[in-house]
């Protein structure tokens, strides 16, 4: 059975996206006319812990830059995620369609200003999202007026990767997207040993690795004589070698040493990294970005209880997948 897939009381769209973790689909609740995307997941042994997390934490997430977990539900052959549906593209979709693929250095820290507050919110709900990258940010461009230039509005998305404190146990496994993960990541023997590192510092980098991609248009870390390979790029990320951002502040080069320095410890924490005075500027302007797009959202529905999340998540691992491949 291949996509699109059917949920009621839903209609299908478009198809957003699909590959190892399943398909997301845009789809319109015709109840209400409001668009969601669904993410269809193959049911059986592919819905493991990891799955199970990420619901839980999504559930409990409530920021106005976090499309919203809906509800989840079971079909014949998917476990299927209902969730907010934001019209935006990813930062690397916006930096390709951009002049030298970069931002300007304002623009850039006007998108960061609020890439901070919505991790910051993370962090202090005790969650360490673990897969930050120019893939997992939206940018919704949006008018305040018909007469004014639109603003991007960013969103933090994919939290199949996070991590809560008291929840789940300290962050042990080394994963996420290799041009955006901390050098702690890349110790081969701590790796082994499933040693534990500190999720929200990793965080931190990985946002300054955001900040040089829209600075630079490119992977910062990458070798420029070799720059599809790994292994020197992950020895540049080890030995915190980047690729210096051209026509910025001197205060922005210091934002960016001071934050990608190689030990988690001499990291700042997010609370540091906003007191810093490149941070400091155009915080006022940026902060009334947040809410922006804040003004028609979908209405929360009867919510699901965590338990019956969990049920519905241990029903789909016993699904039983017709002979022919579910995609």
């Amino acid at each position: 059975m291949n996509p699109p897939y059917k949920l009621e009381p839903y209609e299908f769209v478009g198809l957003l996206g699909g590959g190892r973790f399943g398909t997301v689909q845009r789809m319109r609740d015709k109840r209400s006319g409001r668009e969601v995307a669904i993410k269809f997941l193959v049911g059986g042994t592919k819905i493991d812990e990891r799955v199970e997390r990420e619901i839980l934490v999504h559930r409990r997430l409530r920021h106005p830059c976090i499309p919203r977990l809906l509800e989840v539900r079971l079909t014949l052959y998917h476990l299927a995620i209902v969730m907010e549906f934001v019209e935006g593209t990813t930062l690397l979709q916006n930096l390709s369609e951009r002049p030298h693929h970069r931002f300007a250095e304002r623009q850039a820290r006007f998108i960061f200003h609020q890439l901070v507050a919505i991790v910051n919110y993370l962090h202090s709900q005790g969650i360490c999202h673990r897969d930050l990258s120019g893939n997992n940010i939206l940018l919704k461009w949006v008018k305040v007026s018909e007469a004014s230039k639109p603003y991007p509005v960013v969103y933090v998305c994919d939290f199949g990767m996070a991590k809560m404190e008291g929840v789940h146990s300290t962050p042990n496994s080394y994963i996420g997207t290799a041009e955006f993960v901390a050098p702690e990541l890349l110790d081969v023997t701590a790796m082994t040993e499933g040693k534990e590192y500190d999720g929200q510092r990793a965080d931190v980098w990985s946002m300054a690795v955001i900040l040089l991609v829209m600075l630079t248009g490119i992977s910062p870390f990458a070798d420029p004589e070799a720059p599809h390979d790994q292994i020197r790029l992950f020895n540049r990320i080890r030995q915190g070698v980047y690729v210096t951002p051209q026509g910025v502040s001197p205060e922005c080069l210091h934002f960016l040493a001071c934050t990608l320095r190689t030990k988690p410890l001499e990291r700042p924490s997010i609370d540091q990294l906003r007191e810093h005075p490149w941070l400091q500027k155009d915080k006022d302007v940026a902060a009334a970005g947040y809410h922006m797009d804040d003004n028609d959202r979908y209405p929360i529905m009867a919510f699901q209880s965590e338990d019956e999340m969990r049920r519905i998540v241990h029903a789909a691992r016993v699904i039983n997948l017709p002979a022919t491949s579910v995609r």
